[in-house]
């Protein structure tokens, strides 16, 4: 059931196919992991069609960050961004611990059980470029906490609990 629903959700959208959002080369199981995990991380508790609303956005997100800081790190990983953009890499919490235990591939018996098994479907979609940008401009995320400073923007990226923000553009 939770299949169907993810597959639709993520698919609707895609009426065609898109190209994949990072290069082939960083198509490892690890960045999958760790992409489904941040998502998972970032908007645990949303319902099940914000979710992906939210997954699609910040998933692009990083994607276009990662382009931007691999053009001066040439040895970043997408995964390496990944992990800048979330504190469930940097903090040693319970709930951080678990999410970091959880592995791709292999189901959640825990308290993720459905939602782990829809991150990895999701994952698994986008990595397939299989799912559109919905925010295009959007190169940030965050929640009504956080103050992004300098020349950033709040922009709509449809009916999202995050806030995505683009840069201002100043011509």
């Amino acid at each position: 059931m939770v299949r169907s629903f993810v597959c639709a959700l993520i698919l609707i959208p895609a009426i065609v196919a898109h190209a994949a959002p990072i290069p082939h080369s960083q198509h490892t199981v690890s960045a999958k992991q760790t992409l489904a995990i941040t998502v998972l991380a970032e908007d645990d508790a949303c319902a099940w069609n914000r979710c992906l609303r939210d997954w699609r956005a910040m998933s692009w997100v990083l994607a276009k960050r990662w382009r931007m800081r691999v053009r001066t790190r040439k040895k970043e990983t997408f995964e390496d961004t990944a992990k800048l953009f979330s504190s469930v890499w940097k903090v040693s919490s319970k709930r951080a611990r678990e999410l970091r235990a959880l592995r791709f591939g292999e189901p959640s018996r825990g308290r993720w059980g459905s939602r782990w098994s829809m991150a990895q479907e999701f994952v698994n979609h986008w990595f397939e470029g299989r799912v559109p940008d919905p925010c295009p401009r959007a190169l940030n995320w965050g929640g009504k906490m956080d103050t992004p400073q300098g020349s950033w923007e709040p922009i709509k990226c449809g009916d999202t609990r995050n806030i995505f923000w683009a840069i201002t553009n100043n011509d």
